[in-house]
């Protein structure tokens, strides 16, 4: 846990943000257009929890992971960076 903080501290991420109404808003949207495309079977399967990463995200306009793939298909105007 040091470590990794010291690694965010050091890339000036702020990490202990609070979750706020309008996160809540957002991945309310992005779960609702996904339900509809995988209604359609236009999407894979995704766990909620992807779709709150995504919803949270979405403020600060980007986020850094290793699973582009499945943020893109949740949030493709989500900008997305891969270490």
């Amino acid at each position: 846990m040091e470590a990794e903080k010291h690694w965010l501290d050091n890339l000036s991420i702020s990490y202990q943000e609070d979750w706020q109404e309008n996160d809540t808003i957002q991945s309310h949207r992005l779960w609702h257009d996904y339900i509809q495309l995988k209604r359609r079977g236009a999407v894979m399967k995704r766990p909620i929890a992807d779709i709150l990463i995504a919803g949270f995200a979405l403020r600060f306009q980007g986020i850094i992971t290793s699973n582009e793939s499945d943020f893109r298909s949740i949030a493709p105007r989500l900008k997305i960076v891969t270490p």
